[in-house]
């Protein structure tokens, strides 16, 4: 028998697709754009805390996580299809990114991969939920989008943001510190990385 007890989801309406065409044709987004896609079906009214500790995230910490990634992506070549420089290039260009001291928000290479973590985490089988319970169900969402390269930069940034945003609108209130992220960060580069042990490091970002 199905659960009629309600639970925080995630889930992908029609204006976040439509802003998800918008992005692949201009291929510019705000860092914003990539956790309001994962748009959060609120059962505490703790949407808006969410969406402010996830940005809490991003502004003291995506620079570190940035970084970190393209240290532990470091030993792997990475084919790109911009040439050598263009990047670096693009990102002091581009006027969006000089606000604030703000890099050039990251290109998406992979809408099927944010589409298949939601999918993931509210994934059922025989009625039964894959995920109990709302650190696994964060889990499975980090999981997806820290493990896959799917824009060109700045992956476990968002990973680490939808966690935050999912786990607040949960009424889950979370602070993780630098080390704490770092922790996560050198686990979803552990090929032996599962949601199992994902979840056992969420709750320790509670402040």
């Amino acid at each position: 028998m199905t659960s009629t007890k309600k639970q925080t989801q995630v889930r992908l309406d029609e204006g976040v697709l439509e802003a998800c065409k918008a992005a692949a044709r201009s291929r510019h987004l705000d860092y914003n754009r990539y956790v309001e896609r994962l748009i959060v079906e609120d059962t505490t009214g703790a949407r808006a805390a969410g969406m402010a500790a996830a940005q809490r995230l991003i502004d003291e910490h995506g620079a570190f996580l940035d970084g970190l990634e393209q240290q532990l992506d470091a030993p792997t070549p990475v084919r790109s299809r911009a040439p050598p420089g263009d990047l670096a290039r693009r990102r002091v260009l581009d006027p969006r990114g000089s606000r604030a001291g703000r890099r050039r928000d990251p290109a998406c290479d992979d809408y099927g991969v944010p589409i298949a973590a939601v999918a993931r985490h509210r994934g059922e089988l025989l009625d039964t939920p894959l995920y109990d319970g709302l650190f696994a169900r964060a889990a499975a969402l980090v999981h997806t989008l820290g493990r896959c390269r799917w824009l060109e930069g700045s992956n476990l940034t968002v990973a680490c943001a939808a966690a935050v945003i999912y786990l607040e609108a949960g009424n889950i209130p979370v602070s993780p510190t630098r080390e704490q992220l770092t922790a996560l960060a050198h686990e979803l580069n552990d090929p032996r990385c599962t949601t199992a042990r994902i979840a056992s490091f969420l709750p320790t970002w509670k402040p």
